[in-house]
């Protein structure tokens, strides 16, 4: 049985503290902006966002909807307000 010896190279010593911290980051972010976020549990790959908005009995819309056709049309000034504009 070999002995480990912890490393003295500050990098290696802080390397867990820093990973933690992007993983931390990393979980806010894809709660902020609705993404996915895939770990590995249990040996099978879980999206940590997905099965907590299902303990908590909310549902992500996946798309978005569309756009009202009156929305979509421009709306152009009239020719009446045109010739009391250039007069």
């Amino acid at each position: 049985m070999t002995v480990r010896t912890p490393s003295r190279d500050p990098d290696i010593i802080n390397s867990f503290k820093a990973l933690r911290r992007a993983a931390r980051a990393a979980r806010k972010l894809s709660r902020e902006t609705g993404t996915p976020f895939y770990v590995l549990k249990d040996g099978k790959v879980v999206d940590l966002n997905r099965a907590e908005n299902r303990a908590k009995g909310r549902r992500r819309s996946t798309r978005s909807k569309p756009p009202t056709a009156s929305a979509q049309r421009a709306v152009k000034p009239s020719k009446q307000r045109k010739k009391n504009a250039s007069a």
